[in-house]
């Protein structure tokens, strides 16, 4: 393109090809126009490759980098880095967004001198669509959106859905071969934010699929999702001790989420962790029993995993069940 885009927005792409027309014809269609939108190919084996070059001839907004692959956060930061743009958002390939989404992130972080603008998701599910039950507009500083973030009480945890000044995503990476990236990016980008502003209209469509990291079979990897809740848990620790009931409520749900995961696996690795989840649910039960953030129902939960593990485990499979029934 002939002149210098204000927005990059940066979609990394790995065998995407049924979805990704659809992402990138609602980023294209923005009202906002003077964005770039940059295609990283992370190294497809499917027809995702050849679609964005197809793509690009259709808007010459379109950048493509194709590139060996190297996970989700090399294919951002591979885009980020040659990204025109003074600001930068991120849209995954599957997902797709409202036509005015960066004109109103745009358009509030200059208003309110902000860092980073966000707003809220619709979740996006093959027989329905959910919508973020929050309305409103705020401003905050950095460490109180990590803080409220984490609680639940603010935006989802995800990396897309704001508008960021391309600086912070220079200065803090995206960690390479992790899973549950967002999470680990989360604390350490945060707590160098001067300002966000908060809009709850939800503009983004996340979209969720059968087959993801959580319903995919256990493996080690998994204990990322740990990982990145310490951390965060640490950051606040240290910097805003006010949101530590958010954040142990976030590495309790690690917690208890992997321990489901685990328990309808059937690997000797996946039982050897089930017992140190078990543990560490054991050794905090009165802790999650009283946090204010953990719902009742995950509560009982617990107990019963605790109590008896054959029942809680037929309990797991039957939820299960009806879930993917109901897809």
């Amino acid at each position: 393109m002939d002149i210098r885009p204000i927005i990059s927005v940066v979609v990394p792409v790995y065998n995407v090809e049924k979805y990704l027309e659809k992402c990138v014809k609602s980023i294209c269609q923005q009202t906002f126009k003077e964005i770039e939108i940059v295609l990283v190919d992370d190294g497809s084996k499917d027809n995702s490759g050849k679609l964005c070059d197809e793509l690009a001839k259709v808007d010459d907004r379109i950048k493509v980098v194709h590139k060996n692959n190297g996970g989700l956060s090399d294919a951002r930061n591979v885009g980020i880095k040659v990204a025109a743009g003074d600001f930068i958002g991120l849209v995954d390939s599957d997902d797709y967004v409202a036509s005015d989404m960066y004109e109103i992130l745009y358009r509030n972080l200059i208003r309110e001198h902000a860092d980073v603008a966000v707003c809220t998701a619709y979740s996006c599910y093959e027989d329905k669509v959910l919508p973020y039950q929050k309305a409103g507009y705020e401003t905050m500083s950095g460490i109180e959106f990590l803080g409220r973030t984490l609680s639940g009480d603010c935006v989802i945890v995800s990396a897309c859905c704001k508008l960021y000044k391309k600086k912070l995503l220079l200065d803090t990476q995206f960690q390479k071969g992790r899973l549950y990236e967002d999470a680990f990016i989360l604390g350490e980008l945060f707590s160098k934010v001067d300002k966000v502003v908060v809009e709850y209209s939800p503009k983004y469509y996340y979209v969720h699929h059968a087959g993801t990291i959580t319903t995919n079979s256990y493996t080690a990897k998994n204990k990322d999702y740990i990982k990145a809740y310490e951390i965060n848990k640490k950051i606040v620790q240290n910097l805003c001790p006010k949101y530590m009931e958010a954040a142990q409520y976030r590495l309790f749900r690690a917690y208890y989420e992997l321990a489901d995961l685990a328990l309808l696996s059937e690997t000797a690795e996946a039982q050897k962790d089930l017992r140190q989840f078990k543990k560490f649910l054991k050794d905090n039960f009165w802790s999650i029993w009283g946090n204010k953030y953990v719902v009742n129902t995950r509560k009982i939960a617990v107990f019963l995993l605790l109590l008896n593990q054959k029942i809680y485990r037929r309990i797991l499979i039957e939820k299960n069940k009806k879930v993917q029934l109901s897809d």
